[in-house]
Parts: C-alpha cells; sequence; structure tokens
C-alpha cells in the first residue's frame, strides 16, 4: 500500500469519525443550553483538553513549526507564555465564570458582559460583542481554514478550494448535529491526536539520526549558531520580543472558545 493511500485512508477514517460523533452527540442535545453548553455537563478530562486544543489549532501545528524553524531555541519561551496563561485562567477565572454563569443561566459570553444591563445600553453591550466577535473570528476562522487547506493541497495534490471546502464541510456538519458536545469532543480527540504526534514525531527524529549520541555530535560544531540560542537577541529587541510572547498569556482571558469550556464544566465550582 502506497503512503499515498495510507495517508488518505486515515483522513477518511478520521472525518467519518468526526461525523460519527456529531451523531452521537446530537442525541444529548434537547434544548439550548445542551447545544451551547452542552447542558453544563463536560468533566474535567474533555474541558481541559477540548480547551487546550481551541487554543492550540493550525498556528501551532503549522505557523508555530515554522516560527521554530525560524527563530530556533528562542521560540522556547512561547512556551512559558502560554503554560501560564492556562493556569491563569483555570485558577482565577473558571471557578468565578462557572459560578455567575450558573446562578444566573448564562449561555455565552455576551451574556454575561451584558449582565443586568436594559434597554439602548444592553443592545450597545450586545451588539458592540458580536462586532467584536465576528470581525476577530472572521480572520481567526479564516487562518484554520488556510491552514487545513493547505496541508490537505499539499498531501493530496488537492486544489486549495476543495481542500477548504471538505474541512468545512465536515465541520458544519458535525457541529450542528451535535452542537457544543460535538465541538467538545472532537475537539478532545484532536487534542490527544496531536499530544500523541508531539511525543512520537521526536522519538522518531531521534531514531532517523542514529540516537542521542549522534545528535549531539552533530550539534557539537553549531552550538554558537544563532538558531541555537535560548536567548540570541540583543537585550532590548529580547525585552520587546518576551513581552510581545507574554502577551499570549493575557489572550486565554478573553477568547470565547476557551472560556465556554469553563462555563459548561460539570464540576461544582469554588465560591467567588
Amino acid at each position: 500500500m502506497s503512503r499515498e493511500t495510507i495517508i488518505l485512508t486515515t483522513l477518511i477514517s478520521y472525518q467519518v469519525t468526526l461525523v460519527l460523533i456529531g451523531l452521537w452527540a446530537s442525541r444529548r442535545t434537547h434544548d439550548n443550553d445542551d447545544f451551547f453548553l452542552g447542558g453544563r455537563q463536560l468533566g474535567a478530562t474533555v474541558a481541559s483538553i477540548s480547551y487546550a486544543a481551541s487554543s492550540s489549532s493550525v498556528w501551532v501545528l503549522i505557523g508555530f513549526t515554522g516560527v521554530v524553524y525560524l527563530l530556533g531555541l528562542k521560540a522556547f519561551w512561547f512556551v512559558p507564555c502560554i503554560t501560564l496563561g492556562h493556569y491563569l485562567s483555570w485558577r482565577f477565572i473558571a471557578p468565578r465564570l462557572m459560578t455567575l454563569s450558573r446562578a444566573q443561566r448564562l449561555v455565552t459570553l455576551t451574556d454575561l458582559l451584558a449582565g443586568d444591563a436594559r434597554g439602548g445600553i444592553r443592545g450597545a453591550i450586545v451588539i458592540s460583542a458580536a462586532m467584536m466577535v465576528l470581525v476577530s473570528f472572521a480572520f481567526y476562522v479564516a487562518s484554520q481554514f488556510a491552514g487545513a487547506g493547505q496541508t490537505f493541497s499539499e498531501s493530496f495534490n488537492i486544489s486549495f478550494a476543495n481542500s477548504v471546502y471538505l474541512g468545512a464541510g465536515v465541520i458544519l456538519i458535525y457541529t450542528l448535529l451535535g452542537g457544543f458536545w460535538a465541538v467538545s469532543v472532537t475537539d478532545t480527540l484532536q487534542g490527544l491526536l496531536m499530544v500523541g504526534v508531539a511525543v512520537l514525531l521526536p522519538i522518531a527524529a531521534l531514531v532517523v539520526v542514529g540516537g542521542p549520541g549522534d545528535l549531539y555530535a552533530g550539534l557539537e560544531g553549531r552550538l554558537a549558531e544563532p538558531q541555537l540560542a535560548l536567548f540570541g537577541l540583543e537585550t532590548g529587541p529580547f525585552v520587546a520580543f518576551f513581552v510581545g510572547e507574554a502577551g499570549l498569556a493575557i489572550g486565554a482571558f478573553g477568547q470565547p472558545q476557551r472560556l465556554n469550556r469553563l462555563m459548561a464544566r460539570r464540576d461544582e465550582p469554588a465560591p467567588v
């Protein structure tokens, strides 16, 4: 069996699995609370893995890979910044968000922002929030489809447009079928796959180069190269670089595709 056939078979099986998850989730979706928040019944495992997967999408698999190739070890600083954002979000925002969303039966973050406002003020808040989400996510979702389309196109020699249509079609099907349950479970599946690849790929690469000894021998004469420097920038540019990356932590506090996982958790929240 050729490499292309194996990849194509795997891809088709994976897409069929996503649709089947959507069909399964549709049986658990009965009202708005189920469709938008999975009935607030997400366990900690699904909530946490889907949270991480929704924040580590194509920009990690493709974009960040390119950044690492370009910058070398300096890209390591992305990791503590992102991890810090996740920790602060789960430690401080999650319990309060869970408590408020349950007490006030809030379904979306827009409901939370609008709070008890009435009349024109509430309308202005809702419209402003909707426009910010619409504009921001138009670029975000477009980048996801572009990354997926480019990957399909390069792997299977399919046109970029058809690749985007394929990916968007499958996502649309399972999302409309199962709502938040389908999205969360498929994100969990994809998160586990990403973890598996992140663990197995370095091991495979280490085997290909001949093991740790050969790897070190190959790097021994190149340790002074800029790509292998953990800091590798003058003080001023490095501070600016680090502050820019620290901004990734702040992103965890306001992205709705992450925070709705916190609203949907089954576990009882801590007191505010």
